[in-house]
């Protein structure tokens, strides 16, 4: 580097999201050269979310990536297939070469719908189509061997990139719905159109005839080619504009970090912020000691209790915050270390992460502060109710929680207890309607939402296009019983969807069976459907 500073050469690092740590070292390193006028430094990296920001601020950034669309992706990877290589072999495995690069398209395609169509990105590349294409052309392509191919693609080559096990299910679930003998034409029987197409793979070995019928796709995807409900795209829009919205707040944290502290402009900036505390916090109880009532001795009532507990010094570890700030702001105190941190996360409207490592809520401040507030309110209602021994009586709505899986845990903790069956012999199931038996601890649970699908008359049903982003879910009671004892749900007339905690599909919390139509289960994995705790 130093060598080509000084003689103006070009220098090329590659892969330098390898080496997230060493960048700050590079960061000073060209604070302190002294380059020639030629000299030109390149970087390349994939994305990072600890890339120094301010690195990538000083630099000019090019992307690259694969055009669009899945009539793009047909293109590019016949463009890499000769005449030759097509041609090669008989009809069979030249259909099945084409079904190849179909699937391949769809997954690939598929990450435009992030977190839907999968929930976060998967590094397909060409390398998994070459390898697909090797593995297809080594077998019977007169009578191959699906179940072989299957296992290959499922558990190594597309398989192995994919760390979700509801990403998984999709992937399996494509696998079995293209690399099907229904789709080509081997023994002389009529191949079928390809799942959600009119589209029928050509019995010929010509790549021409293939390129041809590539070309005649249309330029634009619409989300049911790839089992994907209507309004996907608004889901799209919101996840699109998280992604952006964060990228700005992190130059703006490396703008205020680097800007120094500003009385003035921390003042006006944290103002807002300080006046919304006080609001949610007058006439109150949430800065008011924990209640102290009789010592609980049930999973669920301890579970409670700790919850109260924790959520009061969260709110207390808060407030002493927010006093300190306004009072070095005012000038009566003076600026410490932990005080300038954490003004200069709000200022640039990010949660501190000392108050983010105790629980991980919405990233706009003013909206995380809210929760809190309101999380420890409900949570100081439901402990009265647990002095009265009514824990569970209620409807409750997980949302409320700052540890929903904890509660669960505890849940299946005092079931096992109750009904003297090991933890470890309990499944969770759920009851929509009806009187089937949910357990010996029924809870009702109220406040979720759906994504993917809508859910009326007991079944689940197609998304519309003006669907909403999430359809709000009817009240259900959820209980641990038996692994041996009848599900409410059969398998034939359900599918198992995640729950998630947030609309990002992050945080994973249980699952649950939704009641469908018989054979109907594929079209809901596909469309992406899942569960949340709450709309926000």
């Amino acid at each position: 580097l130093r060598d080509g500073a000084e003689e103006g050469h070009w220098v090329c690092l590659q892969n330098v999201h390898l080496v997230v740590s060493w960048l700050g070292v590079l960061e000073k390193e060209l604070r302190s050269l002294k380059p020639a006028p030629s000299f030109r430094l390149w970087l390349t990296t994939e994305p990072h979310p600890r890339f120094p920001p301010i690195l990538l601020q000083q630099s000019l950034k090019v992307t690259f990536e694969a055009p669009p669309g899945l009539k793009k992706n047909l293109q590019n990877a016949y463009s890499m297939w000769s005449p030759s290589f097509v041609g090669k072999g008989s009809a069979s495995r030249a259909q099945l070469l084409f079904i190849v690069a179909w699937f391949h398209a769809v997954v690939q395609e598929r990450r435009t719908f992030i977190p839907q169509g999968w929930s976060k990105f998967h590094e397909f590349s060409f390398a998994d189509l070459r390898s697909t294409a090797a593995i297809i052309s080594a077998s019977d392509t007169e009578n191959p061997p699906w179940e072989t191919v299957h296992g290959l693609l499922d558990n190594a080559i597309y398989g192995g990139r994919i760390d979700n096990v509801f990403d998984q299910r999709i992937l399996r679930t494509c696998l079995q719905a293209y690399y099907s003998e229904a789709h080509t034409s081997t023994g002389g029987r009529q191949a079928r159109p390809l799942p959600n197409t009119q589209i029928v793979v050509p019995a010929t070995n010509e790549h021409a005839k293939f390129l041809s019928l590539i070309n005649k796709l249309p330029d634009v995807d619409v989300p049911a080619l790839f089992g994907l409900p209507p309004n996907i795209e608004r889901v799209v829009q919101q996840a699109n504009s998280s992604r952006i919205t964060a990228q700005l707040k992190t130059m703006a944290t490396a703008a205020v970090a680097e800007g120094g502290w500003d009385k003035e402009g921390m003042s006006q900036q944290l103002k807002p912020l300080l006046d919304l505390w006080q609001t949610l916090t007058s006439g109150s109880s949430v800065l008011k000691p924990v209640k102290k009532g009789k010592v609980a001795t049930l999973p669920v009532d301890v579970f409670v209790a700790m919850e109260a507990e924790n959520a009061h010094n969260l709110i207390n570890t808060i407030n002493k915050m927010m006093t300190a700030i306004a009072s070095v702001l005012r000038g009566s105190e003076l600026l410490t270390t932990s005080v300038r941190d954490a003004s200069v996360s709000l200022a640039a409207g990010l949660v501190p992460p000392k108050w983010s490592d105790v629980w991980e809520g919405p990233e706009s401040p003013a909206l995380w502060l809210q929760a809190v507030v309101d999380k420890t309110s409900a949570i100081d209602k439901w402990l009265d109710s647990v002095q009265t021994g009514e824990t569970l009586s209620a409807p409750l709505s997980l949302s409320n929680m700052f540890n929903p899986a904890v509660f669960l845990n505890a849940l299946r903790q005092q079931t096992a207890r109750q009904t003297s069956v090991a933890v470890d012999e309990l499944k969770l199931v759920c009851q929509w309607s009806g009187s089937a038996s949910v357990g010996a601890l029924p809870v009702t649970i109220t406040g979720t939402v759906l994504q993917g699908a809508l859910f009326g008359g007991g079944l689940l049903s197609e998304a519309r296009l003006d669907t909403p982003t999430v359809s709000p879910m009817p009240p259900f009671v959820i209980g641990y019983i038996p692994q041996s004892s009848e599900d409410p749900s059969p398998d034939a007339t359900s599918v198992t969807l995640p729950v998630y905690e947030g609309l990002d599909r992050s945080k994973l919390l249980t699952q649950l069976r939704m009641p469908c139509k018989n054979k109907d289960q594929d079209r809901w994995i596909l469309a992406g459907c899942g569960i949340f705790i709450s709309p926000e």
